[in-house]
């Protein structure tokens, strides 16, 4: 399974990950997203089925972000799993890739 798939439109780019990458998968995935930050088009990414992801992949996406945006593009981040969201917070990494917004669990009642 590819990890990475990249969608060019009109509109921008859209950037879809899916799953946990191994470690070993991180030159490919950083060779795949380095020409997307220089296009100057709109970056909009979504992670799905992830429940940790190493965190030099995270580093990767703080990259790309600071590329798309110093390029005069918007960037968005878009995380499905709520472990995963987590991660992020708990890394202090969420306000860096634009999620600023940190969700909590729910708590349940007593």
């Amino acid at each position: 399974m590819d990890p990475i798939k990249i969608a060019r439109s009109s509109r921008g780019v859209t950037v879809r990950v899916a799953g946990e990458p191994a470690f070993e998968e991180l030159e490919s995935f950083v060779s795949e997203l380095r020409p997307v930050g220089s296009e100057g088009r709109p970056v909009k990414v979504t992670w799905s089925h992830a429940e940790r992801v190493h965190i030099a992949f995270l580093q990767a996406l703080i990259a790309l972000k600071r590329s798309v945006e110093t390029s005069g593009a918007s960037f968005s981040l878009s995380v499905s799993s709520e472990a995963l969201q987590q991660t992020l917070c708990a890394y202090g990494m969420a306000p860096a890739l634009g999620l600023e917004k940190e969700r909590t669990p729910a708590r349940r009642a007593a």
